[in-house]
């Protein structure tokens, strides 16, 4: 499997994942960080062919849309 790894979340801070893979794609926060309610350090899994929105929320916390 692919990964990645958000830039530090920051308030109003925003990135765009598009996996043009053919297997899903781990998203990691930065150490200590989160994803939507995902618990800290854990990855959102994004599948093949889709993309996501990351906005940051707080300097420890992006949510996805």
């Amino acid at each position: 499997n692919d990964s990645v790894i958000l830039a530090a979340a920051a308030g109003g801070a925003h990135q765009v994942v598009q996996n043009t893979g053919a297997q899903t794609v781990a998203i990691y926060p930065q150490s200590g960080q989160a994803i939507d309610s995902l618990g800290t350090n854990n990855p959102y899994l994004l599948p093949a062919g889709a993309a996501r929105d990351f906005w940051g929320s707080s300097t420890t916390t992006w949510f996805s849309k």
